[in-house]
């Protein structure tokens, strides 16, 4: 076994209890993990690898099932295996099981031999280093077709340290992991109050007035009826479009009014928009985004939408999400089809104190967003210090 190494392969950042252990180990998988290849375990739950949630039953996917019916060359999975789809290790999709089930024969399931820590390897494998060696002993032409079987993982050489200080390296990642997952289901909590919250703000279908309303305005009557071309105006953004596609890290806002909505930044100076706040869309009922800053747009498929009159734009947004629109029957849902919906609106102080109310509720969204993006960010520089980089060992 050839095991060459220019530099010392010890990690960046190190417990203090391990400073003096000298370098770690080098060996192949082979001789730290073993392809379990046992089946007929019928009476087992189906499980399946996700990118979030790791190892989890199928039936809690939310996707469909399709799973062979004849489950008897489906693979047993046991705690403290590590589980990977074999078509797409060199992206480092794997998981730590702690549930005994089965899975599909498309995955290959590495059984942990004595003193190897399922749980370190886990996150160890989903490193940079770790995946360019995953890719780079992947069999095919295309991504499409890479294919890391065990024969070839197993030859792969990894350096990694004793149990006890892989036990250590497991149980800080682990920790972190609670505290983000705590986070995320904080968040969760907050985005549920805001829908039941607009649920009461804004009428029920067939009522003129919301269940819940603020003191100040329980007597000023019903809302009134209106039609969205009255409170919006359209506008195309064809002198807004950025020229420069090559975006950079920092300055004004290319948006997009799909999931990723940021795209990136650019510094193109002419052609900014400025008089927001504005909703964006593409697709008009599922694609609506607020803006309230200075912004450029990809293209000219994206649409423009301002408040007209006294009308607050924030609290028309949210009336829009409301919305309970027409089963499709364009391609896109185009605000000229829409135009004409008929909403039910209160007075602009009573919007504006909607408005306000649902902001408030944002931010606290946003903020806790952002502590978690944050949160993710140090566990990815964590890891980063936690295992050898680089490591030279021969792939």
């Amino acid at each position: 076994m050839s095991k060459k190494s220019k530099k010392p392969l010890v990690p960046k950042l190190r417990f203090p209890e391990f400073r003096d252990a000298g370098e770690w180990e080098v060996d192949d998988l082979g001789s730290l993990f073993e392809n379990r290849r046992e089946t007929g375990f019928l009476t087992l739950s189906l499980m399946s690898l996700t990118d979030q949630d790791g190892i989890i039953p199928q039936k809690d996917t939310k996707k469909k099932n399709n799973s062979n019916p004849d489950k008897s060359k489906y693979l047993r999975i046991c705690p403290g295996d590590i589980a990977y789809n074999t078509m797409r290790m060199w992206q480092g999709r794997c998981a730590y099981v702690d549930v005994e089930g089965i899975v599909s024969p498309a995955y290959t399931i590495c059984k942990p031999n004595k003193d190897v820590n399922g749980l370190f390897f886990s996150y160890y494998f989903k490193t940079f280093n770790m995946i360019k060696k995953f890719r780079a002993n992947s069999q095919g032409l295309v991504n499409d077709t890479l294919s890391l079987k065990y024969d070839a993982f197993s030859k792969i050489f990894i350096s990694y340290p004793s149990f006890s200080e892989q036990q250590k390296i497991a149980d800080c990642l682990t920790s972190l992991d609670e505290l983000i997952a705590a986070e995320v289901d904080k968040l969760e909590a907050y985005k549920s109050h805001k829908k039941g919250l607009l649920q009461k703000l804004f009428p029920a279908e067939g009522k003129t007035v919301p269940e819940w309303r603020f003191p100040e305005f329980r007597d000023t009557g019903e809302w009134a009826e209106k039609k969205l071309s009255k409170l919006l105006k359209y506008e195309r953004p064809d002198k807004f479009i950025v020229s420069n596609t090559n975006y950079i890290d920092k300055g004004v806002p290319v948006l997009t009014a799909n999931k990723s909505f940021i795209l990136g930044y650019t510094n193109e100076k002419h052609g900014i928009y400025k008089d927001t706040p504005v909703i964006i869309f593409d697709d008009f009922t599922v694609d609506n985004k607020y803006v309230d800053f200075p912004f450029k747009v990809k293209s000219s498929a994206i649409k423009i939408l301002k408040q007209k009159d006294s009308s607050n734009l924030k609290f028309i947004f949210e009336l829009i999400g409301t919305i309970k629109f027409a089963p499709k029957e364009h391609k896109r849902y185009y605000i000229s089809v829409y135009q004409n919906q008929i909403v039910r609106v209160p007075l602009s102080n009573e919007q504006q104190k909607i408005a306000n109310c649902l902001t408030s509720l944002d931010e606290l969204i946003a903020a806790q967003t952002k502590k978690i993006e944050e949160l993710k960010k140090y566990k990815k520089g964590l890891m980063q210090g936690l295992f050898p980089s680089p490591d030279e060992v021969r792939v």
